[in-house]
């Protein structure tokens, strides 16, 4: 228990720790033996192998009382997530925006089997920016879909576009870039302290047949912010 409670307390309180942590231990006393449970070392491997679990108790005791900060109910769009759990050890972890009119939009999804991500079942990216705060920042955006798992051979055309919002001389700028590849690096001007909004979309031409007489439109989109509450104008082409 000591050895969760230090984990999960680095970011959340007594209490939502406390609540994860019975949840795991439920768990860990009907699958693994005393001796390992009561050993330190042990019980962190244990709690750093079974992520499925972990993710499970962390969505069921953490995400409800989380869902309430931070938001700002003045914008258009609000980012959840959940979990759906299918059974077998299989989960899908899942980010979505909601409206106003409680409509929900998809964004992206991680297919976890026994613990294990399957990216040819998931859709997902990894963004960041660095540099120095008064200067021109470094974006970088790395994506991942069912697509990539298709044979190149299979790919008869593809573009990737980009779209994100900077400040450029006090303002507001479109900016787009093109290109074929699942990462994009991009130059970024501060916008309204640190925030971003953008979109991405992958359209991708796939041969039905080896003649190439018959295609199909594949198209994977994201929308790219770092707010909870948002009113990225992005987040509707997601339909």
């Amino acid at each position: 228990m000591a050895g969760c409670m230090n984990k999960m307390l680095s970011k959340q309180n007594h209490t939502e720790s406390k609540n994860v942590c019975e949840c795991m231990l439920g768990y860990f006393f009907m699958k693994y033996s005393i001796d390992k449970l009561q050993n330190d070392i042990e019980f962190d491997n244990l709690l750093s192998n079974d992520k499925l679990r972990l993710s499970g108790c962390v969505s069921k005791y953490l995400n409800s009382s989380d869902k309430h900060k931070n938001i700002d109910s003045t914008k258009t769009f609000q980012k959840i997530g959940f979990i759906k759990n299918y059974g077998n050890y299989k989960i899908e972890e899942i980010e979505a925006y909601v409206n106003k009119q409680k409509d929900t939009f998809i964004n992206q999804y991680r297919f976890y089997n026994n613990g294990i991500l399957d990216s040819s079942k998931s859709k997902f990216f990894e963004f960041e920016l660095t540099g120095p705060k008064d200067s021109i920042l470094t974006g970088k955006l790395q994506f991942y879909s069912p697509n990539d798992s298709l044979p190149l051979d299979k790919i008869h055309q593809r573009n990737v576009s980009f779209h994100y919002i900077q400040m450029k001389n006090d303002s507001l700028v479109f900016e787009k870039i093109e290109g074929i590849t699942n990462i994009i690096k991009f130059p970024y001007s501060n916008y309204e302290n640190f925030t971003f909004v953008g979109y991405v979309a992958d359209l991708r031409f796939i041969n039905m047949d080896s003649t190439n007489d018959s295609l199909i439109l594949s198209s994977i989109r994201f929308a790219i912010d770092t707010e909870k509450s948002t009113d990225n104008m992005y987040v509707e082409l997601l339909k």
